[in-house]
């Protein structure tokens, strides 16, 4: 067993005095995102976000610190810049705080930056597994010949051993955590002693915004302002371009919503968020071409095609071949529409407006421990949806009867799911009605619940000082890994300049030689040269015809 170092044991002890001081006097909750609060926003910042406010309302101060500029302001709420290659401007808000929150991976990244572990009590929102994300994404990205794995088990155990508390947001994750907790030395008779991890894990799942999304219209009232039809200049895209500027596709998400391209009257089959390698949009195409056979207004609106940050989440393969098959069939901008990514602010208003929501992914791992913000907002605007079976907010969503659910890639059955919700007579104000009292308990202000308990005493883990002893051994192997991994990518872009340099070279040689042979063919074309080979050629035969002649 690696013992602290004495400072950092005397910190530990130093915090734990200080807890009990806190309980009695002013707490402030820290929460590190590696993402942007703004106006757009993925999964990641959204819950940093949503929570943030949540407590704020239950009296809470909370700090977030992100590397963005952000002008978002709730009450309670600070948000504030840090800068990554500066670990102090992290170091300063660590040290104010009462309790560090973050997702596993980020405070894994910033115990590497300070080279030790945090000393103040911290939580740790493990509300999806970002490891399982990411082999997956190595693997579509084809980089088999490095396998990361070994680095994300690193960060995973980094995490997990700083953990005083986690968050999760289902009952998968809740047993796939216990798991990883298991392994990494943390179900131990000091935090078993009560025969329950009550004080280790709280359910903390995504929750629903406590405001209501605004005013739906009623069936077959006009919902758009009709814009232009689409042009060349804003459809016009390089076939071979399978990184699509969403932008350029035709949809505006301002001014009552109008999007180029469609009527009034049109149904809005919508796809909410982006579009990522384990989800299954062709499916949904195959499905769209038989509503498209009786319902020839139903127009497919996709919420946008790549992360609207591509620093954080890189572009997918599976959104470039989607895309090539609307242009080859001729429905860019005429029964198919893409998105750039809907601001936050916006999204209920458009939701308000649509007529169907999808939500559909490939049979994968990743989606047993996966949660989906855009089902929870279709529930927030009582949007009949159609979502693939197999994850726990789905099953939730057809429990409360919002959702039909079907197997992944059955095109024939998703096509009847969405001809039923687009047939069904109820209308939104129903839903909404219905739904009410059924999702009070999932609105964000009761999800945090558990997570307002720990921090109203916070506390270190009960083996926190043996948890954070093995931490030093891991971010020096961390390191070690990092210096390897710049060696390799410095190494690989060496060999890469003398491939480049090679066929550069190689290259200059073949047109050297071309040019070389041009200049030949043409010297052989000036007329002194034909009246030689012309001589030659005679020469030659008067000289056959001597040696014949003698014979």
């Amino acid at each position: 067993m690696i013992c602290l170092p004495l400072v950092t044991r005397y910190s530990l002890l130093v915090t734990r005095y200080s807890l009990l001081v806190t309980r009695y006097s002013l707490f402030m909750l820290l929460i590190i995102t590696h993402e942007n609060i703004g106006e757009r926003m993925a999964g990641p910042s959204i819950r940093s976000w949503e929570i943030a406010k949540a407590l704020g309302k239950h009296g809470a101060q909370v700090r977030i610190i992100t590397p963005y500029d952000s002008h978002r302001s709730a009450p309670n709420v600070e948000i504030v810049t840090f800068d990554w290659a500066q670990p102090d401007s992290i170091a300063q808000h660590i040290e104010a705080a009462s309790a560090v929150m973050g997702i596993g991976t980020v405070l894994a990244r910033v115990i590497a930056l300070l080279g030790k572990p945090i000393v103040k009590p911290t939580i740790v929102d493990t509300y999806y597994v970002p490891e399982i994300e990411q082999i997956l994404l190595n693997i579509t990205t084809h980089k088999r010949e490095f396998d990361p794995t070994p680095i994300f088990v690193n960060e995973m155990s980094t995490y997990l051993r700083q953990a005083d508390f986690l968050l999760v947001a289902t009952e998968h994750q809740y047993d796939f955590w216990l798991g990883g907790l298991l392994a990494n030395g943390r179900l131990n008779s000091a935090t078993l002693d009560r025969f329950h991890v009550d004080n280790l894990i709280g359910m903390v799942p995504l929750g629903i915004p406590d405001e209501e999304a605004g005013e739906p219209r009623a069936k077959n009232q006009e919902p758009r302002t009709k814009s232009q039809e689409p042009s060349n200049e804003n459809l016009g895209l390089k076939a071979q371009d399978s990184g699509l500027r969403t932008q350029d596709l035709g949809l505006r998400t301002r001014d009552s919503i109008p999007i180029a391209g469609l009527s009034p009257s049109d149904k809005i089959v919508y796809w909410g968020g982006g579009i990522w390698d384990w989800t299954d949009p062709l499916t949904l195409l195959d499905a769209m071409r038989e509503v498209w056979q009786t319902h020839s207004d139903a127009k497919l609106v996709f919420g946008a095609l790549h992360h609207y940050d591509q620093r954080i989440v890189p572009q997918m393969s599976v959104a470039g071949k989607l895309i090539a098959q609307v242009k080859v069939e001729g429905l860019l901008g005429k029964q198919v529409f893409f998105g750039d990514w809907l601001p936050y602010d916006e999204r209920g208003a458009f939701l308000m407006q649509a007529d169907v929501g999808v939500g559909l992914t490939l049979r994968t791992i990743e989606n047993r421990y996966a949660v989906r913000a855009r089902i929870l907002d279709y529930v927030w605007t009582g949007l009949p949806c159609v979502l693939s079976a197999g994850d726990e907010y789905a099953d939730w969503a057809a429990h409360i009867g919002l959702a039909k659910l079907v197997q992944p890639g059955d095109a024939p059955a998703l096509a009847q799911a969405i001809l039923a919700q687009l047939n069904d007579p109820t209308s939104r104000t129903e839903r909404i009605a219905q739904l009410r009292p059924v999702i009070a308990h999932r609105r964000w202000s009761a999800v945090v619940q558990p997570l307002l308990h720990f921090i109203r005493q916070p506390a270190l883990a009960a083996d926190a000082d043996a948890a954070r002893a093995s931490i030093g051994g891991l971010v020096s192997l961390r390191s070690e890994i990092d210096t390897l991994r710049r060696d390799r990518d410095a190494l690989g872009m060496k060999a890469f300049e003398w491939e480049s340099a090679y066929h550069q070279l190689n290259l200059d040689l073949n047109t050297q030689l071309n040019q070389v042979k041009t200049d030949f063919d043409g010297f052989k074309q000036r007329p002194f040269i034909k009246l030689g080979d012309k001589i030659g050629n005679t020469v030659w035969m008067l000289r056959n015809k001597l040696l014949g002649n003698k014979a």
